[in-house]
């Protein structure tokens, strides 16, 4: 079925437009044809605002949307910096492993420190703060 165009104020409108304007010219009263002509127009513009709120909402406020990528984009961030937190941490406690396994120096290090252990021929002396007393009680 061809289409057929009619060139009015410098835009293609289709035929049928202007048939089903003439079809609302011709009824009877006034009002009524008033009425036709502007329920018609109004119909398709409510009909494309309604579209084009929704296509908006989609954009911004969806799960897939504008705001949703933004916080997801953020969280990826704040993820990649943990990770390369831990990372640091793992890598040290990775050093600290293969120093342990290959050489004395860093287990003998380790068990004077925390354990209090010393050599055979060492002396071990512990300096000791005297207790402080309260003034009070003097």
């Amino acid at each position: 079925m061809p289409a057929f165009f009619v060139v009015r104020f410098g835009q293609a409108v289709p035929l049928v437009y202007h048939v089903a304007i003439l079809n609302v010219r011709s009824s009877s009263g006034p009002e009524h044809r008033v009425h036709m002509a502007f329920r018609a127009t109004h119909f398709w513009t409510a009909v494309g605002m309604i579209l084009l709120i929704v296509l908006q909402y989609r954009l911004w406020f969806d799960d897939s949307g504008v705001f949703a990528s933004r916080q997801l984009e953020h969280q990826i961030h704040q993820l990649r910096d943990e990770n390369a937190e831990q990372q640091s941490i793992n890598d040290e406690l990775m050093s600290d492993v293969i120093n342990l396994r290959s050489g004395d120096e860093l287990l003998e290090e380790t068990a004077r420190e925390n354990l209090g252990l010393v050599k055979d021929g060492e002396t071990f002396i512990l300096f000791a703060d005297p207790p402080e007393t309260d003034p009070a009680n003097d």
